[in-house]
């Protein structure tokens, strides 16, 4: 009986320790590189923040299969994960760097939304460490969300705001 206590205990565990970021690094290996992409930049939040180590790894290599390809748009995607997964690692300055960078490339891309969106993010990254920084560049965020009439980007804006 104590044997099969034990091994119901060890399956538990085992099946504790692989998350679904490990079935999604099993499923992309057979993928093609443009494939592999979008997979990464299409993890859930709630699998990111599960495994950051792992899901930084993937991410960087999203960065250097959109930097293979050139790709801007699934650069600044991937980049954008990055700097999730540099933030949720405290590594802020080098998130804050990453989120101004995705920030460039969206500009160059002519995705004001988007820019938007990743000012607010910097924003709430930074209202931790300076507040005035970081209303700043919500206020930013914002503004640009306000002349593209985006409600639901603009809802989480607010949220933050507060």
């Amino acid at each position: 009986m104590r044997f099969y206590i034990f091994l119901l205990f060890s399956s538990l565990v085992i099946a504790q320790n692989s998350n679904g970021l490990d079935s999604i690094l099993l499923r992309i290996e057979s993928l093609n590189d443009q494939e592999k992409i979008k997979s990464i930049i299409s993890i859930p939040y709630d699998l990111a923040v599960s495994d950051i180590k792992l899901f930084e790894q993937l991410v960087d290599q999203s960065i250097v299969l959109s930097e293979r390809q050139e790709n801007p748009l699934f650069l600044a995607q991937s980049l954008e994960q990055k700097a999730l997964a540099l933030h949720f690692s405290s590594k802020t300055e080098e998130a804050i760097e990453t989120t101004l960078e995705v920030i460039e490339l969206y500009e160059k891309l002519n995705m004001p939304s988007e820019v938007g969106a990743n000012y607010v993010d910097l924003g709430w990254k930074l209202k931790g460490i300076n507040y005035e920084r970081a209303f700043y560049y919500i206020k930013k965020g914002i503004s640009f969300l306000k002349k593209r009439h985006k409600g639901n980007q603009l809802d989480k804006a607010y949220d933050h705001f507060g």
